[in-house]
């Protein structure tokens, strides 16, 4: 516990604008902050944290208190955050590693399409043209339409 004038002086502010800030904040913490021994009044180390904060931040005492409980929301937050943020990257690299996957397999099934095309044309394009020259009709020459 430390006296309001010592606490005033580290803090770099009047006793008397400890004592205000005293007054606003110790209903609030149920006269927690503070304590009287032989007509002197000492400030608690938990009135010492609230009070140097509050008198740092420029908050009142109820948004001292508010804004800890927020804070205490948003660090949970956003540690839930980072968490859910990590594990879809993962998922995000998984799901990367599987589409580069199929477009290789993909690639593979293309070529051997291509492969097999050249075959299927090697082995049936003659074919197509012997019976193509057999069922079309010879057109007659110039000189045989000529001279007939």
């Amino acid at each position: 516990m430390v006296k309001v004038s010592e606490f005033a002086k580290q803090a770099g502010v009047t006793p008397k604008t400890v004592y205000k800030w005293l007054n606003r904040l110790n209903p609030i913490y149920q006269n927690g902050l503070s304590g009287k021994k032989d007509g002197i009044t000492y400030i608690t180390e938990e009135g010492a944290t609230v009070l140097t904060y509050a008198l740092t931040g420029g908050v009142t005492g109820a948004e001292t208190e508010e804004t800890m409980q927020v804070n205490a929301k948003e660090s949970a937050q956003i540690e839930y955050l980072q968490e859910q943020n990590k594990i879809l990257l993962e998922e995000l690299n998984r799901e990367r590693e599987h589409s580069r996957t199929m477009a290789e397999q993909l690639a593979e099934i293309a070529r051997n399409n291509q492969v097999l095309l050249g075959i299927e044309q090697r082995r049936v394009g003659p074919a197509i043209l012997e019976e193509g020259e057999e069922h079309s009709p010879k057109k007659p020459g110039f000189w045989k339409k000529i001279f007939g």
